[in-house]
C-alpha cells in the first residue's frame, strides 16, 4: 500500500473484494474502449466519406470485425460484468474499516 502521505486516516480493504473492483474496473475499460474504437471509427467514415451516421457505423463494424449489433451487445457485456459486483453488494464489503495513519517524522 502506498504511504498514507498529509492523511490522518486511512481505508482499510478487504483484498478479494478489492480484487473484483479491479477486475471490474479492468474489463469495464476494455468494452469502453472497444465502444470508442468503433464510434471514432464511425466519426472518421462520416467525416471522410460523408454518409450519414447508421452507414458510417456499419463500415466501422466490417472495419472492426464487429457484428452490427456491436454497441448493444457491449453494453450487454458491460451490464454482465456489472451486474454480479453489484448484485453481491462487493462495495460495500470492501472497506473493512478505518484506522489513524501513523506518521513516522525523517
Amino acid at each position: 500500500m502506498p504511504a498514507a502521505g498529509n492523511n490522518k486516516t486511512v481505508l482499510l480493504f478487504e483484498k478479494n473484494y478489492f480484487l473484483a473492483l479491479s477486475f471490474t474496473i479492468s474489463a469495464l475499460g476494455k468494452l469502453k474502449d472497444k465502444g470508442l474504437q468503433v464510434l471514432a471509427i464511425a466519426e472518421a467514415v462520416e467525416a471522410t466519406q460523408f454518409v450519414n451516421h447508421e452507414i458510417a457505423l456499419q463500415k466501422s463494424y466490417e472495419l472492426t470485425k464487429i457484428n452490427n449489433e456491436g454497441l448493444t451487445n457491449i453494453m450487454a457485456n458491460a451490464k454482465a460484468v456489472c451486474e454480479p459486483f453489484f448484485n453481491e453488494d462487493n462495495l460495500g464489503k470492501m472497506i473493512v474499516g478505518v484506522k489513524d495513519s501513523v506518521q513516522t517524522v525523517t
